[in-house]
């Protein structure tokens, strides 16, 4: 069994510890988060002749995805959304 529980979870162990639950620490873990533009996102999942025609009605991400796909020659859009 798993026990993942987060930081500061320091009750939980003891808790667990006086009740006799026989604990064992994991090796090591080291976790991290990349984060990708949108428009970058939206050519991984659709293409490069769908990505650029992506709208979500957010002014700032349509406008940067437009952006992104008109430096590849792009021009064409609808007005759908997802």
């Amino acid at each position: 069994v798993v026990l993942a529980t987060g930081h500061s979870a320091r009750d939980v162990y003891y808790e667990l510890h006086k009740s006799g639950v026989e604990l064992e620490a994991k090796g090591f873990a080291v976790g991290f988060r990349i984060e990708h533009p949108q428009s970058l996102i939206n050519e991984i999942q659709y293409g490069k002749d769908w990505g650029g025609r992506v709208f979500t009605r957010k002014a700032s991400t349509d406008t940067i995805n437009k952006e992104h796909f008109a430096k590849n020659g792009d021009t064409v859009s609808h007005t759908g959304t997802l």
